[in-house]
């Protein structure tokens, strides 16, 4: 599959804490977590727009746990812990 539409789980480090979240893989380069500036990223998020490394808030990449091509594999089981 193509890496610019994998998303990932990934770890790292935030305000000097770990934090866990999703991203577009596209968001991860060179050990280094990129994430838009402002409130509102989700424009960015739904359409895995590509970086801007100058203007984005970036953040030290600790691991990626998981990779797939559908965000749907990360909020399954969410959903299914939040049922239970």
């Amino acid at each position: 599959m193509n890496a610019y539409k994998q998303w990932v789980r990934a770890v790292w480090f935030e305000n000097g804490r770990e934090v866990e979240g999703v991203a577009p893989s596209i968001w991860i380069k060179r050990g280094t977590v990129f994430w838009p500036q402002g409130a509102n990223a989700e424009p960015a998020y739904v359409n895995r727009a590509e970086p801007n490394e100058k203007t984005w808030r970036s953040f030290k990449l600790v691991k990626v746990k998981f990779t797939s091509g559908k965000l749907l594999s990360f909020i399954e089981p969410a959903l299914k812990c939040i049922n239970n």
